[in-house]
């Protein structure tokens, strides 16, 4: 940072920081927690206290941060995320039919869900579950 004081390159700078964020000892503690975190996350209702869609962010947010200590190429595929994603809720029956009625329409020819479109159906069931059960 000192070295830049004289020609104010803020961009050198902020460079600097993040390379040094994303190739610290404690960055690559951090990288290995979160993917532990993302791999080993299950929702059922005995060890998440909060509502399904909470859970979903939570697990978002954990990917997010992930990537954003990885480089780019080292981000997570569509694939892997809706897979890892798709483990996540299998124990709630509500959810995991999500998964369970799209591949019966990938079996009758239309296309697989993407990343995206997987999450979006599943955070949509997930309220409307939380809306039943929050419901007095």
């Amino acid at each position: 940072m000192r070295e830049h004081v004289k020609d104010s390159d803020a961009q050198a700078v902020y460079s600097k920081l993040i390379t040094h964020h994303r190739n610290s000892s404690t960055s690559k503690i951090e990288v290995s927690n979160l993917q532990r975190n993302i791999v080993t996350l299950v929702l059922d209702d005995n060890s998440w206290k909060g509502t399904k869609k909470g859970f979903l962010l939570h697990w978002q947010e954990q990917l997010r941060k992930l990537h954003e200590l990885l480089p780019v190429k080292d981000h997570y595929h569509d694939g892997l995320r809706k897979s890892l994603l798709q483990c996540a809720v299998t124990n709630i029956e509500e959810l995991r039919s999500v998964s369970t009625i799209k591949m019966n329409s990938v079996a009758a020819g239309q296309s697989e869900l993407t990343y995206a479109q997987y999450l979006s159906l599943v955070g949509s069931a997930a309220t409307a579950l939380d809306n039943i059960r929050l419901t007095p």
